[in-house]
């Protein structure tokens, strides 16, 4: 299920997402998907964005007709 997106960092919050989280390409460690982070606390891997795909591949007519 797509998560509404906060409005934090400017981003609207009347649109939808379908990130789930951020996670960290070297240990593994999950983050939040609203931090404010490019690097993880832990180790200083670089932070990947996470996609919810099953969610996604089911909603694409809304995709299609998002502004």
């Amino acid at each position: 299920m797509p998560h509404a997106r906060c409005d934090a960092g400017g981003v609207r919050a009347d649109r939808v997402t379908y990130v789930t989280h951020l996670e960290c390409g070297h240990c593994g460690a999950r983050l939040d998907h609203r931090a404010r982070a490019q690097l993880c606390p832990k180790d200083g891997g670089p932070l990947l964005v996470r996609y919810d795909l099953a969610a996604i591949r089911t909603d694409r007519d809304a995709l299609v007709t998002r502004p």
